[in-house]
């Protein structure tokens, strides 16, 4: 038995509300390796801290700094029983097999609001389950609790605003309600599964594609792999036993899409539907293939930026200018800590110039050219000439091919490899947009030495340049295919 499941064992928050979700994912989470933190999740860690403290900012309470647990309970016990103490910060209860950290209590009364700090901008279901939770097991243990708060990041905020202004807290005294009975009977079931020697069996669903341990429970070439599966056609092909894709009949009802994903299937071979020639020449010349990465953080970086508004740091810029020609290469990446939207978006306008199809894969870019012309109503027009020329080359993919090694997905990581073996990110130090992200962060930090600023610049431009440069790749793939064809 793990040293982690011993007989006493008690659940956290985040423990309890998992394995309220799925047994399953709660036990390979507990019995799996320790995780292992990227620079993109501890710089998520590390702003969610840094918004609970701004949080508490004004109450002039106590902080429970003790970081066991029985101690943590003990002073905050202490710290509620005396009438001096108006607010308490991470507050230690324990009940029932459950134990939890309250961000905030404010005394009201003879009794205290409670009061849980989360990074999103609207109030969601996980969070009222989540204020549930705590306000159950602060209340079981004998501390009544008077009101229940959500504090939010108001969508409204922009940098130069106090403080107290990127803060909106929301009433859900009467949504945060909780069931005791159905928590003992959820904490007992979930220890007695922890403590077994196989993963409890769950039902499968759509909402497993999200999960870190889908490949672990879901076979390869499942019927869960199909673009665009319904609750409905799941429900259908339940109901006929049908687990696998090669299985499905050819008169069951799919989408085009998934007909292909299935045709591709059993047959082993790559499925291009007539008609990818015609959408392939619906392109002018020269083809300008873009890339965007962006940054989006809680607390704004820059003026007139909402939280969590996605902002343009770099592009990459591939172009062929001509069917067979040499593909050159330009790119932009803003190396300072000033906004970069407006630099970013004449040297964008200059390197398109003004006639050429513009790739790329999804809205993402289309989105941000829309951002900035909404900042910029002197480049307006400009910017959005530019949504006319683009051309979404994972529309084509969607519409037109699937190759067995997709697996479902339409993502570029899959995509890429599948259809141009040999070319993927495996050998670049940044290797998916979050990354990215995290590493222009790094970049324009005021504590990062010139040397480091260098080494991440370089970085950023090769992730972004094999972005750009796998759609090329991609383009020349689909028209080998549509000649074929």
């Amino acid at each position: 038995m793990s040293a982690s499941i011993r007989s006493d064992m008690h659940l956290n928050k985040s423990q309890y509300l998992t394995g309220k979700f799925c047994p399953k994912r709660l036990y390979l989470d507990v019995h799996g390796p320790p995780e292992t933190l990227d620079a993109a999740t501890q710089l998520r860690l590390d702003e969610g801290r840094q918004v609970g403290e701004w949080a508490r900012e004004g109450l002039g309470g106590v902080l429970v700094e003790e970081r066991g647990h029985e101690e943590a309970v003990k002073r905050t016990r202490r710290l509620m029983a005396d009438p001096g103490v108006s607010a308490i910060f991470e507050g230690a209860f324990e009940h029932g097999g459950l134990r939890v950290r309250a961000d905030i209590l404010v005394r009201q009364g003879e009794g205290w609001n409670l009061v849980e700090v989360k990074s999103s901008t609207s109030v969601k279901k996980e969070h009222l389950e989540d204020v549930a939770l705590t306000r159950h097991v602060v209340a079981s243990s004998g501390w009544p609790v008077a009101a229940c708060t959500l504090r939010l990041v108001n969508r409204d905020f922009r940098l130069g605003m106090s403080i107290e202004a990127f803060f909106a807290d929301h009433d859900v005294t009467r949504e945060a309600v909780f069931d005791p009975e159905e928590a003992d009977a959820t904490v007992h079931a979930l220890l007695d599964a922890l403590r077994g020697p196989e993963p409890p069996q769950v039902p499968t669903g759509l909402h497993c594609r999200s999960c870190p341990h889908y490949d672990v429970c879901i076979p390869d070439r499942h019927v869960l792999s199909l673009p665009r599966l319904s609750e409905k056609r799941l429900s259908e092909l339940r109901a006929r036993n049908l687990s696998r894709i090669a299985e499905i009949p050819d008169r069951f009802s799919l989408t085009a899409t998934q007909r292909r994903v299935r045709d591709a299937v059993r047959t082993g071979a790559v499925q291009v539907e007539s008609g990818l020639d015609e959408v392939l020449n619906r392109v002018t010349y020269p083809l300008f293939f873009l890339d965007f990465e962006s940054v989006a953080t809680g607390y704004p970086l820059y003026p007139d930026v909402a939280p969590h508004e996605q902002v343009p740091t770099q592009y990459s810029l591939h172009i062929l200018p001509v069917s067979g020609g040499l593909v050159a290469h330009r790119d932009f990446l803003h190396e300072d800590g000033a906004d970069p939207r407006r630099r970013l978006a004449e040297r964008l306008l200059e390197d398109l110039g003004d006639s050429g199809s513009i790739v790329v894969y999804s809205n993402f870019e289309q989105a941000r050219i829309s951002g900035l012309a909404s900042l910029f109503p002197d480049l307006a027009p400009a910017l959005e000439n530019l949504k006319g020329r683009l051309y979404d080359l994972c529309k084509v993919l969607q519409g037109y091919v699937y190759h067995p090694a997709f697996g479902g997905s339409f993502s570029i990581k899959r995509t890429l490899p599948a259809l141009t073996p040999g070319l993927d990110y495996a050998d670049l130090a940044i290797s998916d947009g979050e990354a990215a992200s995290a590493a222009y962060r790094e970049m324009i930090a005021p504590g990062t030495s010139p040397g480091r600023r260098r080494e991440i610049g370089r970085d950023l431009r090769a992730y972004c340049a094999r972005d750009s440069l796998a759609m090329v790749r991609l383009y020349e793939a689909l028209c080998q295919m549509a000649c074929r064809g």
